[in-house]
Formats: structure tokens, C-alpha cells, sequence
């Protein structure tokens, strides 16, 4: 047992919080009163800790985020939305001519038909789950690989969820 010297009340220990330098271990105010000390404190100072928490982000070199979106657009090569279309169209375009390059002359009309087929197993099985699980058409032997690179044919193609497709990039994965 204890007594709080703020409210005079006698407690028991574990009502005071921990204070490693007081010589029970115990801070002489229970937490009760503490917590009302603390509340009326951030009433007084209102902002004080919004400050605080600023001088250690200057201290660690955090810019404020408006600071940061700011410096963002300024040095971004992409100035309108339009440019930033274009570069997302860019890339995508890029993806495509990688798998139409990947793609052998000698396909078939029935093997183009198939890969097709892949897309439209993925989506469906996309639209099964309500769109929560997202099914993606994978290369079982990637496009662009360190030791291999094969072809987009419907051979090489198998349809994976989406996690399990990302998690395996394009690594050529042994069965």
C-alpha cells in the first residue's frame, strides 16, 4: 500500500505507475491523479506537443508532408496528368511489346485462340471470388529470365493468383 500525495488516498502499489528512480520503484502520485495532471496540462499548452513532434522531425530531417508533395511535383518530370498518362501508357506499351516479341510467327490460329482462353480462366475465376482474390495469368518460364527466357505461347502459361504470381516475378520456378 501506498499513499498518493496529490489526492492523500492510501493504494495499493500497482495503482502507481512505474518510476525506476524512486526508491519503491513507484511514482508518488497514483495514476489517477497523474492522468488529470497530464490531461490539464495539454489543455494549457495546446500545440505544445504538435511542436515538439516537429523539432524531432527537423532534428531527424523529416520534411512536413505538404513540404514533401510540394518538392515532389517540382522536380517531377511529368508536369500535367497528361504526361503522367503517357508514361503509365508507356510502360504498359512496353509489356506488350515484350510478349508480342515473345510471341513465335508460327502460332496458330488455335493456339492464339488458347492464349485467350488463359485470360478469360483468369478473369472469370476473378469474377467468382467477387473480385477479392485476383487471378493473374502467369509464364511458367518468364518472358525476360536470368538463366532462360521463353515464349508466350499457350504451353507456357498457367493462371495463378495474383500474390502468388508477384511473389514469383520472373524467376523460373523447378517442379
Amino acid at each position: 500500500m501506498k499513499t498518493c500525495f496529490k489526492c492523500g488516498v492510501c493504494k495499493p502499489l500497482d495503482a502507481f505507475h512505474v518510476h525506476k528512480q524512486m526508491k519503491d520503484g513507484r511514482l508518488n502520485k497514483c495514476g489517477e491523479c497523474t492522468v488529470k495532471d497530464v490531461n490539464e496540462w495539454r489543455l494549457k499548452n495546446k500545440g505544445c506537443r504538435q511542436r515538439e513532434h516537429e523539432r524531432n522531425r527537423a532534428k531527424k530531417g523529416i520534411r512536413p508532408r505538404e513540404q514533401y508533395l510540394r518538392e515532389r511535383k517540382e522536380n517531377s518530370p511529368f508536369q500535367t496528368v497528361e504526361q503522367q498518362k503517357a508514361h503509365r501508357c508507356y510502360l504498359s506499351s512496353r509489356y506488350r511489346g515484350r510478349k508480342n516479341n515473345a510471341s513465335p510467327n508460327w502460332l496458330t490460329d488455335q493456339d492464339k485462340q488458347d492464349i485467350k482462353y488463359h485470360y478469360n480462366i483468369a478473369a472469370y475465376f476473378t469474377w467468382l471470388s467477387g473480385g477479392f482474390v485476383q487471378h493473374h495469368v502467369d509464364h511458367i518460364v518468364p518472358l525476360q529470365g536470368k538463366e532462360v527466357c521463353g515464349l508466350h505461347v499457350p504451353w507456357n502459361l498457367q493462371v495463378l493468383i495474383a500474390s502468388d504470381n508477384l511473389r514469383k516475378s520472373n524467376k523460373l520456378i523447378d517442379m
